[in-house]
This record gives structure tokens, sequence and C-alpha cells, in this order.
């Protein structure tokens, strides 16, 4: 019955971000989201194996230095480094994709609107609103990549 209830929430989610792609595209910020996208994926596959120490550092109170760190990756595989990676670039495509496409489409509208006179109001507006649709996203892609990265550590625990 909560399997059921979870993928209810994120279907409705992943709808409400189709929604906000179908906006992007209307209005003509689809390049935006586009390099945005293109970025996030490439920055994501480029810092992955630090997030993965990060993590691992986090998860495991027995790995405390950098030789720690390689005794671990040498006991698991250094292969763990990458634990967690499809998820994570695959997810960072859309989540950034939805970020930069909802602040243009934001910072748009806010500017044909005409009485914002205020630069950095129209941009922070449209950064929270890129934020806050990303998120839906980006904060399921981070749960799975961290419970990725982090099996196997020791202290990984899964509920169900």
């Amino acid at each position: 019955m909560m399997l059921i209830l979870r993928w209810k929430v994120i279907v409705l989610l992943y709808l409400q971000c189709f929604v906000a792609v179908t906006g992007i595209i209307q209005q003509g910020n689809w390049k935006s989201a586009l390099a945005g996208g293109l970025a996030g994926g490439i920055a994501n596959a480029i810092i992955f194996p630090i997030d993965t120490i990060k993590t691992m550092l986090q998860t495991n109170p027995r790995i405390t230095t950098y030789s720690g760190i390689l005794r671990h990756l040498k006991s698991q595989g250094f292969e763990r480094i990458y634990a967690g990676f499809l998820p994570a670039v695959v997810g960072s495509i859309p989540s950034s994709s939805l970020y930069f496409g909802t602040y243009e489409a934001t910072k748009s509208f806010l500017h044909s609107q005409g009485n914002l006179t205020s630069r950095h109001i129209v941009h922070g507006l449209a950064a929270a609103s890129g934020n806050i649709v990303s998120s839906f996203v980006f904060v399921p892609k981070e749960t799975i990549k961290q419970q990725l990265q982090a099996f196997r550590t020791g202290t990984y625990v899964h509920k169900t």
C-alpha cells in the first residue's frame, strides 16, 4: 500500500514537471533548458567521484583520512567510486533543464509585466521558481544517488 502511494506521489510530481516543461517550450525558452540540462549532466559527471567520497565520509565514521578512503575503495573495489553514476547524471539533465528553463520563462514573464523594475527582484524570483520546479526531479535523484553511493559502506540501512 505504501509503495503504491509513493508511486502516485512520484507520478504527480513528474506530471507537474511536465506541465512546467510544456510552458518552457511554449515560451521559447527550450534552448536555455537544453543548454542547462547538458551543462548539468556534464558537471555532474565531472564531480561525481568527489561527491561519492563526500558521501563515504558522511556515512562511514571509520573513514576519516585520505588513506582511509583509498583503503576502503581498495577493499570494495575502485568501481564503487561510480556507484549511482547513471541515476545522478541522467537525473541531473532534466533537473538542470527545468531549473534553467523555468528561470528564463519566469524572468521573461516578470519583465513582460513591467511592474518590477528591480533587476535583483526579477532574478531572485526567477531563481527561486527554477529551484522549486527543479527540486521535483533533483530531490528524488539525490536520494537514489546517495543510497547507491552509501551502499556497502557499513552504515547504509534500507528502509521499506
